[in-house]
């Protein structure tokens, strides 16, 4: 007998309406974490943004207890 596997229909996603952003926001990276109890990160950026070594920040802040995955496929403005 073969059973054919039928995919969700209707998906949700629930975005956090928080954004820091300007000097300093990076260090305070860890509260915010802390605030969301996470233990993972997407981090959605350029290539750009990449090479100018501002991902290898965000991972310094984040520390050894959260694990970062990156998407640095953005398409720049």
């Amino acid at each position: 007998l073969i059973t054919m596997y039928e995919p969700e229909s209707v998906w949700e996603f629930e975005v956090v309406n928080h954004v820091r952003f300007g000097n300093g926001a990076v260090e305070e990276l860890g509260d915010v974490i802390d605030r969301f109890d996470a233990d993972s990160v997407l981090v959605v950026t350029d290539e750009g943004i990449r090479e100018a070594g501002l991902v290898e920040e965000v991972r310094r802040a984040l520390g050894d207890d959260v694990s970062a995955e990156v998407y640095a496929s953005v398409r720049p403005d």
